[in-house]
């Protein structure tokens, strides 16, 4: 991005950086976790999708932006949706996303089996996703994993297609 312009292009748009491929940064698996509500475009890689196979894990945005203004209005409006955007995505990410998972996908491929304790952590971690989806469900605003509704804020909105 050009310093002191104030323009904040992500190198998505950037076809001839990019030549059309489409990664999976971190900072969809960092803000999942954190119960963010992700906004931009969702990467189109196919580990996209398999990585994360629930709804709305990214709010869509126009390509240029042009409608962040009226989306984060609109989602200001019905906190319940916003709140459990965030909540999805939390849940998401303890059901998918934890180094468990990955070892357990690691020992599968090579057709290796999994120690009990492996097991047990992936239980463990179903089950607090489990209590943390049927305690959002019994509140008539669902909260965050902090106990909050989520509200945007300037320094506080992650737009997924920004570096």
């Amino acid at each position: 991005c050009p310093r002191g312009t104030g323009q904040h292009l992500a190198v998505l748009d950037r076809i001839r950086w990019t030549q059309g491929q489409s990664e999976v940064g971190a900072r969809y698996f960092e803000g999942t976790a954190a119960g963010a509500v992700l906004l931009g475009q969702a990467p189109t890689a196919l580990t996209f999708r398999r990585d994360f196979p629930w709804p709305d894990a990214v709010v869509e945005l126009n390509p240029d932006g042009s409608d962040v203004a009226d989306v984060v209005a609109d989602l200001n409006r019905r906190p319940d949706e916003l709140a459990r955007l965030g909540v999805r995505n939390a849940l998401g990410a303890l059901r998918h996303h934890d180094w468990a998972h990955r070892w357990l996908s690691m020992l599968e491929t090579a057709g290796l089996t999994a120690h009990p304790a492996l097991s047990e952590r992936i239980g463990t971690l179903e089950t607090l996703a489990a209590i943390a989806e049927a305690s959002s469900m019994t509140h008539e605003v669902a909260h965050s994993p902090l106990g909050v509704t989520p509200r945007f804020r300037y320094n506080a909105l992650q737009v997924a297609t920004q570096t």
